[in-house]
């Protein structure tokens, strides 16, 4: 029974030293089992997973190397969300093939907002019958009493019967 005891000792003697070498880098000739969680922070120091962000200008241009005069390689719109696994001096590498790199100073973790634009102002109708309009050469009306018995007073210079001379101030509004 003594010398049962002895031998297992030996035997987790022998186990330990054997995980002791493996972690060291020892024989590279004994296999060894899979180790996922291991592999996984290996992984994780030599190569980061990446960053997901958002290009916050209208236009980006993606560059082939960390400088401006690099050749652009591929351009963004605002919002657009990139994978970044690099930055360094000001730029970040992005995830993609070939390799291209980006000014940091436009890339944020959220999406921006865009300011709503108010709708533009809806168009004047134009008069069907516009009485007082001379209809040959020039186009315009006789005068500023023609465009107001029309119903077209003001007469902007996109409008039909709009001429310099029936804007006095040069302004683009004629009979104001």
């Amino acid at each position: 029974m003594a010398s049962g005891k002895g031998s297992l000792g030996w035997i987790v003697a022998g186990v330990l030293a054997v995980a002791l070498v493996r972690s060291c880098g020892g024989n590279s000739d004994i296999a060894t089992p899979p180790q996922p969680f291991a592999s996984a922070e290996v992984g994780a120091a030599s190569n980061p997973s990446p960053l997901e962000m958002y290009v916050q200008s209208k236009r980006l241009n993606c560059r082939s190397g960390k400088s401006v005069e690099a050749a652009i390689v591929e351009r963004f719109a605002i919002n657009d969300r990139v994978s970044v696994v690099e930055e360094s001096a000001g730029w970040s590498r992005l995830a993609r093939e070939p390799a291209c790199w980006v000014a940091s100073r436009y890339l944020a973790a959220d999406r921006k907002v865009e300011e709503r634009r108010p709708d533009p102002p809806a168009p004047r109708p134009v008069m069907a019958i516009r009485r007082g309009f001379s209809g040959g050469g020039g186009g315009c009306f006789a005068n500023c009493s023609a465009a107001r018995a029309a119903g077209a007073a003001p007469v902007y210079a996109s409008d039909p019967g709009y001429c310099r001379r029936l804007d006095r101030d040069g302004d683009g509004v004629g009979c104001e």
